[in-house]
């Protein structure tokens, strides 16, 4: 955890400060935003899989985006996450999502 960061609590007014807001949060920062607002680091599911392994899986966020994510996993079946996680592509160091023939 960065010494900077260590005492500063992670709660909807600083991720949404114009000095962190656009920013990419690390795996710690996330985890520190669930801990500090809901007493539970693995608050911030993305696409039904918690923190660790959405971004053990390459997932990157902007600050602002932790406040978006729901607690509860969405109900997706394994296949579903594969087909989810395949329309995610990395353009210039940002998650680019393309759904071509998403409803087919």
């Amino acid at each position: 955890m960065a010494a900077q960061n260590a005492n500063q609590k992670y709660d909807r007014d600083f991720l949404l400060s114009p000095e962190k807001r656009n920013q990419i949060v690390e795996l710690w920062e996330v985890e520190k935003y669930g801990r500090d607002c809901f007493n539970d680091p693995n608050h911030v599911h993305l696409y039904g899989m918690p923190p660790k392994e959405w971004y053990e899986r390459g997932v990157r966020i902007l600050a602002r985006t932790c406040l978006e994510a729901v607690k509860d996993p969405l109900t997706v079946d394994d296949a579903g996450l594969r087909d989810i996680s395949a329309t995610m592509t990395m353009v210039g160091g940002k998650i680019v999502h393309e759904t071509p023939n998403w409803h087919d």
